[in-house]
């Protein structure tokens, strides 16, 4: 169930920048027309000596024959705004189909700060290999509230997708990588359970194993930096570790 709560709108501008999608935001026909009738030229009055006409005949201001009159001052056509719209939204809804297949790259920062719990976050593709200094205080706030002492983030292994030189494949292909760095990490120093932070990893190594469970219990959730990026998203988080705190 959505929750009512969370800013979706900034969430998926968040998504839609880490896979480097330009979001172009739909003009309102109404301030299209606005704007088209704005830009008419206003016409000066011109002032027309009166002819004479007929008792029955109405007389008629020197404005309203200038602008009634075809020759003097021929109609414009007016601008179609709707044709506009609608070409901003058909490639809106491009975009949209295009993001809905493509696998954004990804990097995780991996390190164990007890032998109860690894931890793996995911930053963006082309970041460094660090913590910036906000994710870095939010990451040991959680740490602390799961009663882990060792808050320190030294020691991280990196992990990029899609590997160098190779391509970047679908969503299975990555989680086999995933899975096979993981396994000659917990190889060097076992741990028993696995926090990962980020949701895209997450939904990697779910299409690799196909439903068969990791021979360690591991929690997912939201990323350290869409959580600063929607606030809302904490609670939900919060939500989701419980379980993991009453644990350790």
């Amino acid at each position: 169930m959505q929750n009512p709560a969370i800013d979706t709108h900034a969430l998926r501008l968040y998504y839609l920048q880490q896979l480097g999608v330009t979001v172009y935001a739909e003009r309102d026909a109404v301030t299209a027309a606005a704007l088209s009738v704005a830009e008419e030229p206003v016409l000066p009055a011109v002032a027309v000596e009166p002819k004479a006409t007929p008792a029955s005949a109405p007389v008629v201001s020197s404005r309203r024959a200038l602008l009634d009159d075809p020759d003097t001052a021929p109609a414009r056509p007016m601008e179609k705004p709707q044709i506009k719209t609608r070409t901003v939204a058909a490639n809106t809804a491009v975009s949209a189909q295009d993001e809905s297949l493509a696998l954004a790259p990804f990097q995780l920062l991996f390190f164990m700060p007890d032998p109860r719990l690894a931890v793996a976050l995911q930053i963006p593709a082309l970041a460094k290999p660090v913590l910036p200094e906000a994710e870095t205080r939010l990451l040991q706030n959680i740490l602390r509230w799961l009663c882990i002492n060792n808050t320190a983030t030294t020691a991280l292994l990196n992990f990029r997708w899609p590997l160098p030189g190779l391509p970047a494949g679908d969503a299975e292909s990555a989680g086999r990588n995933l899975l096979v760095f993981m396994q000659q990490a917990a190889a060097a120093n076992p741990w028993q359970r696995l926090l990962l932070l980020g949701q895209g990893p997450a939904h990697c190594l779910d299409a690799a194993l196909a439903g068969v469970a990791l021979p360690y219990q591991h929690w997912a959730t939201h990323s350290l930096a869409e959580m600063l990026a929607v606030p809302e998203l904490k609670r939900e988080v919060w939500h989701h570790l419980l379980s993991l705190q009453k644990q350790l």
